[in-house]
């Protein structure tokens, strides 16, 4: 679904890191990110499927959850999430009304801080338990991180959006720890001079504590398959053969950062809503499988990082030829992703996505024709079509690149 008012005044300001506005306007709206138990889940890739899998466990342990998701494949309402169902239409409109006519008031605001000052508006008017919020890009001057969260997650650290965050690892990694504040816990997947960096915000701050994965908590994959991902774990309690129906080896570190979380919030959770979380949760357009014949897997990673991640779960399907579908935005390394594809794909399909931001197509031709055959159609749902049309019974299609493009062509 669209959100005209956000969609037709908001979307033009883009990116403006910062508190002031967003503070300016929970305050107006009575302050409701005070009203509940809050994680911030950051980094650079699996924010998503931790955010997932923390409110999934704490939904199965009986707590109402709120869990909030950043971007959407298709509809505004996959972004707000209530016990895992999404948001009603007409209450997401009545929401957005209600930030429009601050606006209207004069109150600044960017799409961004619109969205996350509707989620917490939302789950304070639903009372819930905890708020589980994904980061819209970075940290310390997101407009989720208006709230103290009781616990801060942050999955990994890699090179992204340098011109808001940093241009090196350190720098990112203490710009994302920027979400901690006094008396916060933090769980993280990072190690190295990530982890220095996030130690040392975190003393900065005060924060509670710092565990990470590798030195204060474990996962051991055990299974990885199209079935889904198996892992023993071991934090404040140790779990054996536990499942999760997201694939992907990464999906094992995820999950392990996610059980972290949960432990700091309620030691006492058990080991039934654990096991039920990891199983329920949901994290379309994840290595996704939308058809069997041919095979066709989407997946929303959008960045080197993500594509590496990818790529190392191709051997978990059975293929001859692999056809890639390939969309991205301008700002975005696509040649070392396209690099990193390359090592795999036969045939690279290049298309042009409607968003304003999308990299010309001619030039990403040219860099995919280094590794494989290749050819441009623009059109989104063209480009997949095509890509059915010369795909034999054992080749498999998988269509990456871009968020925004997973959602032109699901939509």
């Amino acid at each position: 679904m669209a959100l005209d008012f956000i969609d037709s005044k908001l979307a033009r300001f883009g990116s403006r890191p910062g508190l002031e506005r967003i503070s300016r306007i929970m305050a107006e709206l009575n302050n409701p990110q005070e009203r509940m138990r809050v994680i911030i889940v950051t980094g650079t890739n699996g924010k998503g499927s931790a955010t997932s899998f923390i409110a999934s466990m704490l939904s199965a342990a009986g707590y109402r959850t709120g869990s909030y998701f950043s971007p959407h494949l298709i509809g505004y309402d996959e972004r707000f999430l209530l016990n895992g169902k999404k948001i009603t239409k007409t209450k997401l409109k009545a929401y957005e009304r209600a930030l429009e006519s601050l606006f209207n008031r004069g109150v600044e605001m960017t799409a961004f801080e619109a969205l996350t000052a509707i989620a917490y508006r939302y789950f304070a008017d639903e009372k819930v338990d905890f708020a589980i919020m994904e980061v819209g890009m970075g940290g310390e001057f997101d407009a989720t991180a208006v709230a103290k969260p009781e616990v801060g997650a942050i999955t990994n650290i890699s090179l992204e959006h340098t011109e808001y965050l940093g241009n090196s690892i350190e720098k990112i990694a203490r710009t994302k720890a920027g979400i901690l504040k006094k008396g916060s816990k933090c769980v993280t997947c990072c190690s190295g001079e990530a982890l220095d960096a996030i130690e040392s915000v975190a003393r900065r701050s005060k924060a509670a504590s710092v565990a990470a994965l590798g030195r204060d908590f474990f996962v051991e994959p055990k299974g990885i398959s199209r079935k889904g991902t198996v892992f023993n774990y071991i934090g404040k309690n140790p779990y054996t053969e536990l499942r999760a129906r997201l694939l992907g080896r990464h999906q094992a570190d995820n999950a392990a950062l996610a059980i972290a979380a949960v432990e700091e919030l309620d030691p006492d959770i058990g080991e039934k809503a654990i096991r039920k979380g990891l199983l329920d949760a949901q994290n379309p357009g994840r290595l996704q499988a939308i058809s069997e014949k041919p095979l066709i897997l989407v997946d929303a990673a959008h960045n080197p990082a993500g594509i590496g991640s990818l790529v190392s779960s191709l051997s978990l399907f059975d293929f001859e030829r692999l056809i890639v579908v390939f969309g991205v935005l301008a700002n975005k390394d696509w040649k070392a992703m396209l690099a990193l594809l390359g090592l795999h794909a036969d045939v690279i399909i290049v298309n042009r996505q409607t968003h304003e931001g999308a990299a010309d197509p001619d030039e990403v031709l040219k860099e995919a024709s280094r590794y494989a055959g290749a050819v441009k159609i623009e059109n989104v749902k063209q480009s997949l079509e095509y890509a059915k049309s010369i795909a034999g019974k054992k080749d498999m299609i998988v269509v990456c690149g871009s968020i925004y493009m997973l959602g032109e062509l699901l939509g």
